[in-house]
């Protein structure tokens, strides 16, 4: 089904042509606006002309074409702004135009006119004369009165402070003026001489006194009337050079307090100690087989626990046990650890733990590895004599006799065709480890 094609537009034509906003001063916004059909023609081009010349939008000029409505605005007027203004409408059955005058009156470079016309009278309202007040007699006060004489409060020694104070009339005498004097001589305000005086009362206060301070004190109180005044004396008791004694004894009673509890030392508790020769309360043990590259643990438990003294030493068939990466020994609150991983056949032999202090040496030994006695067949006897003594119970292996030497017979040994066998014969008593 083929599309319909749309109807041909009618010409456009203005239905309210644009309108002069009128003269305008420089600086002012210029609206102009028409109406205008076909509205839904959206070929339709709106171009706008000054005295012939075409104008384009802009930020100063901007420019509206929408269902009909053509608007054009001119946010700030310019003096070349002036002219006539065309409007013409184009489309592709005709065109049509509409024109008006715009007039912009230009200022010059200085504003003479006020911002705010406004303001203006108010301004001249404030500033224009105002009618004199009537003079109003001010009050004549009566001369001054010293109610209360001059005294003197306070420790009058040096070092401590002394007050004086007097009261006076009239009291609500703005310009009563109050002067102090000692020994003639006017008192200024500093840091040790404070003054004050309000409401009918004046006071002098003398922080720190000093030798220099004695002496005779004025009060001069005076008006336009008269004046009036009061006199006292000081006499300030001198100290020594030398401050041998505290200023504040309860001040210096709390320092030496807190000073003996922050220097306090904690009570020593002595605690006696009995020496008394080490023990093993549980013996060493230690693992009854392991192959090369196992891990050895011994461990034993000894007292006193409270020897500081103690030492502990282990011994490999009777040599001092060197430690290091492998071998690693642990002795803390009674007990002792030795451990040694890995262990190589070199480790085999009798392990003795000795715990030594001032009293005694006690000595525990194991045995993680018995060598082993190479016995011939023809004189099993005497050797099994020799080491047993009648004790224990014997064991017999095979061994694999070589022309260098004798091998156990094991895992890691292989028999050679030729080779003649001898025994081992080993205490069945004895703890024994084989590494190999």
């Amino acid at each position: 089904m083929e599309e319909a094609e749309p109807a041909p537009k009618s010409a456009p034509r203005f239905i309210v042509p644009i309108s002069s906003p009128g003269d305008l001063f420089e600086g002012q916004p210029a609206h102009f606006e028409a109406t205008i059909e076909p509205v839904d023609d959206p070929k339709m081009q709106i171009l706008w002309y000054l005295n012939g010349a075409p104008i384009s939008a802009s930020s100063r000029v901007k420019m509206i074409n929408d269902f009909g409505w053509v608007i054009m605005d001119i946010n700030q007027t310019e003096v070349r702004d002036s002219g006539e203004w065309r409007c013409v409408a184009k489309n592709a059955a005709g065109e049509a135009e509409c024109s008006t005058n715009l007039a912009v009156q230009g200022k010059e470079n200085i504003a003479y006119d006020s911002l705010q016309p406004q303001s203006l009278d108010r301004i001249r309202e404030i500033e224009a004369d105002k009618p004199e007040l009537p003079e109003i007699p001010l009050p004549v006060f009566d001369a001054p009165v010293i109610v209360s004489p001059l005294s003197v409060q306070g420790a009058l020694e040096e070092a401590g402070s002394a007050h004086l104070e007097a009261q006076f009339t009239p009291i609500n005498d703005p310009s009563i003026k109050v002067e102090w004097l000692r020994d003639g001589q006017p008192i200024f305000h500093s840091n040790r001489y404070k003054m004050v005086h309000d409401f009918g009362f004046a006071v002098l206060d003398i922080v720190h006194l000093l030798a220099h301070d004695s002496g005779g004190y004025t009060i001069r109180v005076s008006n336009a009337t008269g004046e009036a005044s009061s006199s006292t004396s000081i006499a300030v008791e001198p100290s020594s050079g030398l401050i041998l004694h505290s200023q504040n004894e309860q001040k210096a009673k709390a320092v030496e307090e807190l000073e003996e509890v922050l220097h306090r030392k904690p009570e020593e508790i002595l605690e006696e100690i009995k020496e008394a020769m080490p023990v093993f309360i549980e013996p060493l043990s230690a693992p009854i087989e392991c192959a090369e590259g196992d891990r050895a643990h011994f461990t034993a438990r000894y007292e006193p626990l409270n020897d500081n003294k103690l030492q502990v030493q282990w011994f490999l068939d009777g040599r001092p046990l060197k430690t290091g990466s492998r071998v690693k020994t642990i002795n803390d609150f009674g007990f002792v650890v030795l451990e040694i991983s890995p262990v190589y056949p070199e480790d085999s032999g009798e392990y003795t733990c000795r715990a030594i202090n001032k009293v005694h040496i006690f000595r525990i030994n194991n045995i993680i590895y018995l060598p082993y006695n190479f016995i011939s067949m023809y004189n099993i006897e005497d050797n099994t004599n020799r080491l047993f003594s009648g004790n224990g119970c014997m064991r017999w292996g095979k061994f694999a006799s070589l022309e260098n030497g004798c091998h156990m017979n094991s895992r890691k040994t292989a028999l050679a065709a030729d080779s003649t066998f001898a025994f081992r014969c080993l205490p069945g008593n004895v703890r024994r480890t084989f590494c190999g």
